[in-house]
């Protein structure tokens, strides 16, 4: 227990070095192969089939003493397994994808969250996507955009319309205020949802959103959804302390602080009592209103306080938000994860972007190939730009700033250029910007002329944001 605290410790503050904890493999005894991800929590013995990982085949229990103490260390101290084979685990035992045949999802363009609840809260669909899981079977849906005249756009959804759907809900919601950004630009529960709408409504839609996280997740889709880090340790089932409210409210968390060890003579002249809300209409305890804080009562106070900012007053939406992220990924399976561990799950590797592998893992559509001019003159400006921009141009190109965990050989699909515009004749178009469809991680350049031409229309298109196209 002990161990585990300075480790929560640790996720908060930073207080050791980055390398710290992980132990080698030869200690822990787990690594990314089959037979590992044997050990990994809620992955074996739930259909009591024997699969050749030591596992009893009556019992489901696990037999092999080697496998014993793997899920002991798993369930016990996670962290001291290196984070890349933990995730190893979790992609192992990852169910395969399959297309809804029988669902398919029509929505507005900038209407992407609400087109999508009259499907995502029914009881058929939500009973058929159980029972596809329950087979083992990962499943997403066919999306269509709808124009703003209702047409249909142009395209068959083999997942990629799919990715894009996901990430324009995640961005609806903070647009609409159901994720609101703290100081610090992670995000958290809005305290005023229940100002947001109906509280059936709005609860569904925060069902909604967990599923879409859970969706995610589960099919290795890189969200850029910083959530706030008390919110990532309460989907890792993990208590949150006084001090988590500095991520949340900085200013509160100042104040409670101050007045946790203030004068005795100061308290009084505050003229608080035991409840909180602009007009102090949320008490904290039975009667609370009437209830003066004093140099006697005022730790209580702080703990209620920061309990109610940090628990209570989110209590409702982050229940509805954990329902809808277990329809996809079980708690159990997460819990391998830190709370810092988890934002990486959903938002991929931090630091500097390993341009060379980014290179080596791209392909090419017809009209360019790796020695082509523009193509070799593209990468010396990827080199050239600095690490805000290439993250820039990594976000325009396939929605996320970060490459997956596992390198750009992980992009589904890989990242690929095209022609832009190859109607044009080559000797013309170099006013054309770049344009790029994140839903298939596509870029799209034109062939040109110059060097110092391709960079200034790169530099505009990710500064300025423009030029998204569906292909």
């Amino acid at each position: 227990d002990m161990l585990r605290a300075v480790f929560s410790r640790d996720q908060r503050s930073s207080i050791l070095p980055a390398d710290y904890w992980p132990l080698p493999s030869s200690v822990t005894h787990v690594s990314a192969g089959r037979d590992a991800a044997a050990a990994a929590p809620g992955l074996v013995g739930d259909d009591g089939q024997d699969d050749g990982t030591g596992a009893d085949a009556a019992s489901g229990h696990v037999t092999n003493p080697l496998l014993v103490y793997r899920r002991a260390i798993l369930r016990a101290v996670p962290f001291v397994v290196p984070f890349m084979d933990r995730h190893a685990l979790w992609v192992h035992g990852s169910p395969e994808p399959v297309m809804f045949g029988a669902w398919g999802l029509q929505v507005r363009r900038g209407h992407e969250l609400v087109d999508a609840l009259p499907l995502l809260t029914s009881r058929d669909f939500l009973a058929d996507m159980r029972a596809k899981q329950a087979q083992g079977l990962r499943p997403f849906l066919s999306v269509t955009f709808l124009s703003e005249s209702g047409a249909a756009e142009p395209g068959v959804d083999g997942g990629g319309l799919f990715k894009e759907w996901l990430l324009l809900v995640l961005q609806r919601a903070v647009e609409s205020g159901y994720f609101v950004a703290t100081e610090s630009q992670s995000l958290w529960v809005n305290r005023d949802w229940a100002s947001l709408g109906p509280r059936k409504a709005t609860l569904d839609i925060y069902r909604c959103l967990g599923m879409v996280v859970g969706w995610a997740l589960a099919s290795s889709i890189l969200i850029e959804f910083p959530l706030a880090l008390p919110f990532r340790s309460r989907i890792l089932g993990q208590s949150t302390c006084f001090d988590d409210l500095h991520a949340v409210d900085p200013e509160v968390y100042r104040s409670l602080a101050w007045l946790r060890s203030c004068p005795p003579d100061e308290v009084a002249e505050l003229d608080l009592t035991f409840a909180v809300g602009a007009q102090s209409e949320v008490p904290l305890r039975p009667g609370g209103a009437s209830i003066p804080v004093t140099a006697e009562n005022r730790s209580e106070y702080v703990f209620l306080a920061a309990h109610y900012h940090l628990v209570t007053a989110i209590r409702a939406p982050a229940a509805a938000f954990m329902r809808g992220l277990e329809y996809f990924v079980r708690r159990d399976r997460l819990a391998m994860f830190g709370a810092n561990d988890l934002q990486r799950l959903m938002s991929g590797v931090p630091g500097k972007l390993d341009v060379a592998d980014w290179r080596t893992n791209t392909v090419y559509g017809p009209g360019f190939h790796p020695e082509h001019p523009t193509i070799r003159a593209f990468w010396e400006v990827v080199d050239e730009l600095d690490e805000e921009q290439q993250r820039r141009l990594l976000r325009f190109a396939t929605s996320c700033s970060r490459p997956p965990l596992t390198g750009f050989g992980g992009l589904r699909p890989l990242f690929r250029i095209n022609v832009q515009r190859p109607e044009v004749p080559e000797d013309e178009g170099d006013d054309i910007l770049p344009s790029s469809s994140t839903c298939v991680n596509l870029l799209r350049l034109r062939p040109y002329r110059h060097k110092h031409v391709l960079k200034e229309r790169v530099e505009y298109a990710i500064n300025a944001g423009s030029g998204f196209e569906l292909s």
